[in-house]
């Protein structure tokens, strides 16, 4: 995971790099407004971010009716 202004951590899974991104927001206690979303990148390309929330996305802009790659908040209510 890469997010500008901190250092790249690597990432195992989807899960690991939400776990990642949401330690990190809430050790620094940053607000939606100052906390940068994250990138999962492959080499230099880009494949998904992370949002303030954990959730992970195609790279690119959201649009409406997109559903996320990985959805910490379901993975975390699973039996």
């Amino acid at each position: 995971m890469r997010q500008p202004g901190f250092p790249d951590v690597p990432a195992h899974d989807w899960a690991d790099a939400s776990r990642c991104y949401c330690d990190r927001r809430d050790r620094y206690g940053l607000g939606v407004s100052e906390f940068p979303e994250g990138e999962l990148a492959i080499g230099d390309r880009v494949i998904a971010r992370i949002s303030y929330n954990g959730r992970i996305w195609l790279a690119g802009p959201w649009h409406p009716g997109d559903k996320p790659l990985y959805d910490n908040w379901s993975a975390a209510s699973a039996p």
